[in-house]
């Protein structure tokens, strides 16, 4: 893989994320990747000097995003890994159709105010907020370094699906760079280190007072602070009012790459982190690196040290802000250094299991490529089209007239159109009917059996020269048993392969046979076959073939029917060029395949086929037992977004189609009717009525609340009509709130209506509960209007 990591901040640079980059940058290319850096430091000289915050920031993006464009025109890159809020926005807006995650390390805003940069309540305030707010919108995925800074994006946004796209992955560090170093110590005072920047967050003045009061007790201890910052000018005055300067080494910033020998230099690590203004500490880095060496580690009680530190087992938590209760535990270890052992090789336990780099780099591979997968699977339905397009106009190309022919004498037998059937097949030339010989008599044989003319079905299924198809043999028995030939019936039922069709029929005959049943014509066997499928309880092998995974209610009708009949022991697999959809839980994992690859490579025996758009029939024509469900689609009632060459790729994949068609409305049948003279079977959609059912719910005002619900993008949908009839109503003078559920946000959407962009599967059903009217519009072919 080819990473591109982006930070707004200094890299190379002493501190947590400098470390944390060159660690995974490290990781990744063990792993044989290609991970490349760019950071302020690239554009540090074009910035030059800025006077505000704001024009630092906005003059970073312009520059960041022409470097990042420039560095993609001449590196293959697959994935832009941001650091941070800033450089995730200036990659985004480089617009270079390559999928952006970031990683979140802190709090951009609340750092800034707690490091007095910027004042509360401020321009600058407001301006690094809306980043933050746009940032997590934008990404394609998030990455956060501990819980708590996932639900601190989760309160910012306020929408729940963001809380699908972020992954929480802590901080890690290189175990054998970090690790247990048993060398003897010289000097009997212990060392004790402070491994922190000398920011207000960090709290090193805490550890600092602790230190002052066991040396007040008399304790040899050396305490060595590494680490710069702006509170150095404090921490040195309260060294000097104490006169503790003989006790106290303050080694300024320490390289990462000498940190491993300081820290096995000493003997207790503290990490004294604090809570300012809203901002705590993630998975500290020092913290992790002091616990990789078998350290004892005394750390505040907050943020993300908690999520590493197991008080008492690995390490030791004290309330933050607290110098008594750091100085209590420094005493605590120095007392008991046996089990100051067992706490440092918990520690390095606790590292090596959960937070090596070993561990993280798995998880952030996994990230990667699933965020590369999912942002290619968003864009990739215009290509399945075109890909799709292409297929079905070869295919079209190498059928000659009397081919079609064929073909559509099977899609009349499929639509019970007999008659025009069987003129149609008295029409196909010799050539062809010398070529297919079998197949045709089949055909004429079906066709005499529907319209119980049994002796010339007879006739022309008993001149079929191979017999090895399964469904040749099921006509044959099905004509003997109409005919009351029983010992014949039996002869051919007893040749089919299929064992659940052989045991059916087989039932059936003997039932028959022994005059329990009496059999009017074949519409009515396969009705008594039915029977004795539920009966028997027999199970059915489906496969579906879902054409997409987002949130439509087509889609939702497709996974509810995929799990329904999982629930009754049906076995179902599903084939998609997308994976399992995010937002509903499908009971089975759908089998993703490549955009070119051949569906039937993939299908299993199996009695039923359900495809779910009109692009997928060439794949499986030649197959039985084929279904197409049809929902309703943008291609059938919007023509305006075909040219004439899909127009026509369109009415092929209906003209022929050797499938059974399924409608979920009447309307959709006189549709497909009229348009491609095919016919279908009416299922209608359903709802569960144990979630969507009438129930009293207070609402929040007295205002009527119109609800409306679709994709704003699909025109056909009617959505400009109602709009235009609310700003009608309004006009007038009425008053009452609009919701609109939708996959996106949409275009000049009006102040007063409350967008709700894919709320969770199970909030919708109040949603509904909690609105008077539903407005439904929908364009047909630009004519005919529908308004419920």
């Amino acid at each position: 893989m080819n990473i591109l990591l982006a930070t707004f901040w200094e890299y190379p640079h002493v501190g947590g994320i400098s470390s944390y980059i060159s660690t995974l940058k490290n990781g990744l290319e063990s792993k044989g990747n290609n991970v490349s850096v760019l950071s302020y430091n690239d554009i540090k000289q074009e910035i030059g000097r800025q006077l505000t915050l704001i024009n630092l920031i906005e003059s970073y993006r312009v520059l960041f995003a022409n470097l990042i464009r420039k560095y993609v025109s001449e590196n293959k890159v697959d994935i832009i890994v941001a650091n941070d809020v800033i450089s995730l926005l200036a990659a985004k807006q480089a617009n270079l159709n390559l999928p952006c995650l970031l990683t979140v390390h802190g709090y951009l805003a609340d750092e800034y105010i707690a490091s007095k940069s910027v004042f509360k309540n401020s321009l600058e305030e407001k301006y690094l907020r809306a980043v933050e707010e746009i940032a997590y919108n934008i990404s394609d995925n998030i990455v956060t370094v501990d819980k708590r800074l996932k639900k601190y994006i989760e309160n910012v946004i306020k929408n729940d699906s963001i809380s699908k796209k972020i992954c929480v992955i802590n901080n890690f560090v290189d175990i054998n760079k970090f690790k247990i170093n048993n060398k003897e110590k010289n000097g009997e005072s212990i060392k004790i280190l402070c491994p922190r920047r000398l920011t207000p967050k960090n709290g090193v003045i805490y550890a600092v007072k602790a230190i002052n009061k066991i040396i007040i007790e008399g304790y040899k201890v050396k305490f060595i602070i590494a680490g710069n910052g702006e509170e150095i000018i404090s921490i040195e005055k309260y060294i000097n009012e104490e006169n503790i300067e003989d006790y106290v080494e303050l080694l300024g910033s320490v390289d990462n790459n000498n940190m491993p020998d300081l820290f096995n230099k000493c003997d207790i690590i503290i990490i004294p982190s604090i809570n300012v203004s809203n901002v705590e500490e993630a998975t500290s880095i020092g913290a992790i690196e002091a616990m990789a060496c078998g350290k004892p580690v005394i750390a505040s009680n907050i943020g993300g040290l908690r999520e590493i530190i197991v008080d008492g087992y690995n390490g030791f938590l004290v309330p933050e802000k607290d110098p008594e209760a750091i100085a209590e535990k420094i005493k605590y270890i120095i007392s008991n250094p046996e089990l100051s052992k067992v706490i440092g090789q918990n520690a390095r336990k606790t590292v090596e299991e959960k937070f090596s780099t070993e561990v993280a780099i798995k998880k952030y591979y996994n990230i990667y490529k699933e965020t590369i997968e999912k942002y290619y699977e968003l864009r990739q339905w215009p290509f399945i089209i075109k890909n799709s397009a292409t297929n079905i106009g070869n295919k079209m190309s190498i059928l000659d007239e009397e081919e079609k022919k064929l073909i559509k004498t099977n899609t009349l037998i499929i639509d019970r159109k007999y008659k025009d059937a069987f003129k149609l097949i008295d029409n196909i030339h010799n050539n062809l009917i010398n070529k297919y010989t079998d197949a045709i008599n089949y055909m004429k044989s079906i066709i005499f059996t529907k319209i119980n003319d049994l002796d010339n079905a007879f006739k022309y299924i008993n001149i079929i020269n191979s017999m090895d198809n399964d469904k040749y043999k099921l006509l044959y028995g099905d004509i003997l048993l109409l005919k009351n030939d029983f010992s014949g019936a039996i002869n051919q039922y007893e040749k089919i392969k299929d064992d659940k069709l052989r045991r059916i029929r087989l039932s059936l005959c003997e039932f028959v046979s022994q005059g329990y049943i009496k059999l009017k014509n074949h519409d009515d066997l396969i009705d008594k076959c039915i029977d004795i499928f539920k009966e028997n309880n027999y199970k059915l092998n489906i496969t579906y073939l879902p054409i997409v995974n987002g949130v439509t209610g087509g889609m939702r009708i497709i996974y509810e029917q995929i799990n329904r009949l999982i629930e009754r022991g049906h076995n179902v697999d599903a084939i998609s060029y997308y994976s399992n959809p995010e937002w509903f839980d499908l009971k089975l994992n759908v089998r993703k395949i490549n955009i070119g690859e051949k569906v039937e490579k993939y299908l299993r025996n199996t009695d039923a086929i359900v495809y779910t758009f009109w692009n997928q029939w060439y794949e499986i024509n030649n197959l039985d037992n084929t279904l197409f469900l049809i929902q309703g689609d943008e291609f059938l009632f919007d023509e305006s977004k075909l040219d004439v060459t899909l127009r026509g790729t369109v009415k092929n994949s209906h003209v022929y189609s050797e499938s059974k068609f399924l409608a979920v409305s009447r309307f959709l049948n006189d549709t497909i009717q009229k348009k491609y003279n095919r016919n279908s079977i009416v299922i209608k959609n359903a709802i569960d009525i144990e979630k969507f059912y009438c129930d009293k719910i207070d609402k929040e005002n007295a205002r009527p609340r119109i609800i409306i619900v679709g994709n704003a993008m699909l025109k056909f949908k009617g959505f400009d009509i109602i709009l235009k009839a609310l700003e009608l109503v309004k006009n007038k003078g009425y008053d009452f709130d609009v919701l609109w559920i939708t996959q996106s946000q949409p275009e000049n959407c009006p102040d007063y209506i409350d967008v709700a962009i894919n709320p969770p599967q199970d909030k919708i059903p109040e949603l509904y509960r909690k609105s008077d009217i539903y407005i439904f519009a929908v364009h047909i072919m630009k004519r005919v209007l529908y308004l419920h």
